[in-house]
């Protein structure tokens, strides 16, 4: 067999299985794929006060819609990405995510892993009508610990996306701003916590999981 076939038979053996597919270039890929460049997009953009910010997307695992194509997968789900990508909330460029191989169609995301978000303002906390615009770093004081590490989704109805014949990029596009809103959103802040300081006292993780989930597309 000569090399390209070689190429063009693994990567049908790795989508038949269902772990995902890493290219390079569609020249590996055969008929019935077609190679994606997977973005991360900040739209909008906009971290506030805040010049330190992230949150991780641990993992995405995603299934054809179709019965019939999703039959060929057995019970294994895609996964976008191998490895936990750090979102930086601070930044308003497009950022790579990976590289997969998909056929035209729509999918569901299966699961999709969020990291909590972590924001930080390194200057003075200008304060504001709010107390929370007295917090330097979110979370902090005694709601640190009721913040959880990670966010885990499965089977969320509101992400599906379609890969469209001839596409070459899909976005995972967050709205920052929300993002950011929400969480602030969730915490309570008491205005005075000794010393005239503010702190946040609690997390409403219920609100903020519902929340979070709705400022991500896939598209």
């Amino acid at each position: 067999m000569k090399t390209t076939g070689r190429a063009l038979a693994v990567v049908s053996i790795a989508l038949a299985i269902g772990a995902g597919v890493v290219s390079c270039s569609n020249d590996t890929l055969d008929s019935g794929t077609q190679g994606l460049t997977v973005n991360f997009v900040p739209n909008p953009s906009g971290s506030g006060r805040f010049n330190r910010g992230s949150f991780d997307i641990r993992s995405i695992r995603i299934r054809p819609s179709d019965p019939a194509t999703a039959s060929a997968y057995g019970n294994t789900n895609l996964s976008l990405r191998f490895l936990s990508f750090t979102a930086d909330m601070t930044q308003s460029a497009t950022t790579f995510y990976s590289n997969v191989a998909l056929s035209a169609g729509t999918y569901d995301v299966r699961q999709i892993v969020l990291g909590s978000p972590q924001l930080v303002d390194t200057g003075t906390p200008p304060g504001g009508p709010n107390c929370i615009d007295g917090i330097a770093a979110i979370p902090s004081g005694p709601a640190t610990g009721q913040v959880p590490q990670i966010f885990t989704y499965d089977n969320p109805a509101s992400l599906t996306f379609t890969v469209h014949p001839g596409q070459t990029v899909l976005k995972i596009t967050a709205d920052i701003p929300a993002i950011i809103s929400s969480y602030e959103s969730a915490f309570t802040c008491v205005s005075d916590c000794g010393s005239g300081t503010p702190c946040l006292t609690q997390f409403d993780e219920a609100a903020f999981t519902a929340a979070f989930l709705t400022h991500i597309t896939l598209q």
